[in-house]
């Protein structure tokens, strides 16, 4: 990885109309450092793209926390405003969310930064630098991706408060039957191998690398309004290693946090059937280079309300093909938020639910703002689950493996069939980024999908239908460009109820825009297809918007330059996509009712629609 960002000047830049800007990378426990300096800082400011190609550590925790302040009333907000910013951290939010950047200089889509007079500093993959720190108290709605609900407990909690439990192994004075400053305890477990904490309890762990050579049990026995708190003191390294011998973490009880350990070399995590109401936050799971593990997966969730924030999961593998995921919503698992973590290097999928859970299948599930990339599968996998909101994440990197064809992301890779209840239903992904990999996104059966307002780039398929049992697909408000296919079916039959292709931006395609079965409710408009449109549906060929449009199921297509501004993928003021959309309305409000997040935004955290009508593809004028 080579931790490019994109320009962004700050609040305090903008507002002084600044020469010089920097860009900084936050790593992962809160610390910031200088990686670029962009010497050209002033405005007009072009639009954004929204999300590094190759992001370092975790960076989308800094430069990604505002990209959908979908319901920000202010008119101008500087990332010190934003949980976990500050002002240093190179990004505003502006008009509702928006934030004002140079285009990405990747894949053509953005000024190269070596042409705008940019020094470059080297960094690292692996800095440690940092600590925990606190949380802020902005109202966390103004900082959710778009069409997830504000979690339901610990997003903002405030976690700098004043220890009533000291844990250092690097004391001499440490005691098992410890735990004051004078004498804090030598493990966070007193030498067993579980631990019970309870409400109002804030521990403090110092001191560095803590051997773990057995089974963990962590129960924190919190209430709502006196959590228990379990965090690296600040400015505090915290590592528990296995060593390479598997030690299963398992979490029990409710209303508490985890913040701040670096989990090392053999840990798995079980959060408990009944437990609730769990915060992990700033955490890593990982092993060394070139290190393997045996077991999968790496965290299982199974309990009801639970939060995995800002944190790490990676190289987590095997010496085979066997499956090691990041992440699983397992059976009975629900209102689960993975939101702003990095997750790549790891044997299977980033984030996976659920094998064979027909009976008790996991639901309310949100993935928000978080990279993915270079796992042996896919980013996401959706096998069995209800109600999963998939918004403002960035995959790449997914090549074909013995058991993957390279699919970033795949919904219902075990079919669906309404009469065992397998497979998913009600999916929402809106406002992602594809990228580089195989395939954007595979669809293999589904009860009801939406794809909405993401960006598909560098791909072979941009998205694929495979032949298998569906209801309603609706595929609208995407921009996909630099592709070999857009949309495209894998056999020319259809078996859904309906499928519905609208408000399209489908650009610089080598083969196909659209190579689909003429369903017997397909409904295809306004789309916008360049450069030499090349359309096939039902056997049949169009190359012209015309003749497309002389279909019964086809209306209002163009096959012009959608003029991008500056090589980017936002089309300028004067595209025809400026309000050739249809309208959106029904289905953002739909989103919204289902779940009580905020839809009405792209995936730069402009509102959208606005203007006359909706504008055609990703991004909002």
């Amino acid at each position: 990885m080579d931790g490019s960002v994109p320009w962004v000047c700050t609040a305090r830049d903008i507002e002084n109309n600044a020469a010089t800007c920097f860009i900084t990378r936050r790593a992962q426990h809160g610390s910031e450092k200088v990686v670029r300096q962009h010497t050209a800082c002033a405005e007009p400011f072009e639009p954004p793209r929204v999300i590094a190609p190759l992001m370092t550590r975790a960076t989308i925790v800094l430069f990604c926390t505002a990209l959908s302040a979908c319901g920000s009333e202010s008119a101008s907000e500087s990332a010190a405003d934003l949980p976990g910013g500050t002002d240093s951290g190179g990004q505003t939010a502006t008009g509702g969310g928006s934030i004002n950047s140079a285009s990405d200089a990747s894949s053509g889509a953005g000024s190269n930064p070596d042409e705008a007079g940019s020094e470059t500093t080297a960094v690292g993959p692996d800095d440690d630098s940092g600590d925990t720190g606190e949380t802020g108290s902005e109202d966390p709605s103004k900082a959710m991706p778009a069409g997830i609900p504000t979690p339901s407990f610990g997003y903002l909690h405030e976690s700098d408060l004043e220890p009533t439990i000291y844990v250092d192994n690097t004391d001499p004075g440490c005691s098992d039957a410890g735990g004051s400053a004078d004498t804090p305890l030598c493990d966070l477990f007193a030498g067993s191998n579980s631990a019970t904490y309870n409400a109002g309890d804030v521990v403090s762990i110092l001191g560095g690398t803590y051997i773990i050579g057995s089974d963990k049990t962590l129960t924190l026995d919190g209430t709502e309004d006196n959590p228990v708190i379990v965090r690296a003191a600040d400015g505090t390294s915290v590592r528990f290693d296995a060593q390479g011998d598997r030690a299963d973490f398992t979490y029990e009880g409710q209303f508490g946090i985890i913040e701040g350990v670096d989990f090392f070399h053999g840990t798995s995590h079980r959060v408990a059937s009944d437990a609730h109401h769990l915060v992990f936050r700033r955490i890593e799971v990982h092993n060394p280079e070139g290190a393997f593990i045996d077991f999968n997966p790496v965290f299982n969730v199974s309990g009801h309300d639970i939060l995995i924030y800002q944190s790490m999961i990676y190289d987590n593998r095997r010496n085979n093909d066997t499956d090691s995921h990041g992440i699983q919503a397992g059976s009975g698992s629900s209102y689960v938020w993975i939101l702003d973590n990095e997750m790549y290097n790891n044997n299977g999928d980033s984030f996976q639910a659920c094998h064979n859970c027909f009976d008790d299948p996991p639901h309310h599930v949100f993935i928000g703002r978080n990279v993915m990339h270079e796992d042996r599968e896919n980013g996401v996998d959706l096998k069995t689950i209800h109600d999963v909101v998939v918004s403002e994440n960035l995959m790449y990197g997914y090549g074909s493996s013995e058991t993957s064809n390279g699919d970033a992301m795949v919904i219902g890779s075990n079919g669906y069939d309404a009469s065992t209840g397998q497979g998913p239903r009600r999916v929402w992904v809106l406002n992602n980024e594809f990228r580089d990999s195989a395939t954007g996104i595979r669809i293999e059966g589904v009860e009801d999908v939406w794809i909405f307002g993401n960006v598909f780039t560098g791909l072979r398929q941009g998205l694929q239908v495979d032949n298998k049992q569906y209801q309603n697909i609706v595929i609208t408000s995407n921009t996909m460009d630099d592709l070999e296919a857009g949309v495209y079916s894998w056999n020319n039959s259809c078996s859904a109820d309906s499928v519905t292709i609208t408000n399209n931006l489908i650009s610089n395609v080598s083969g196909h825009h659209l190579e689909l079965p003429n369903c017997d409710n397909l409904t295809v408009g306004s789309n916008l297809f360049w450069d030499s449109m090349s359309v096939r549906i039902g056997g049949q060929n169009f190359d012209t918007a015309a003749a497309l449009d002389t279909q019964a199921y086809a209306s209002n297509h163009l096959d012009v330059d959608p003029q991008f501004i500056n090589d980017s993928l936002v089309p300028s003021a004067a595209s025809p996509a400026f309000d050739g959309g249809t309208d959106i309305e029904a289905l953002l409000a739909e989103l919204e009712a289902a779940y009580d997040g905020d839809a009405h935004c792209d995936l730069a955290g402009q509102p959208r629609p606005t203007g006359a009508a909706a504008d055609i593809g990703a991004y909002e004028q």
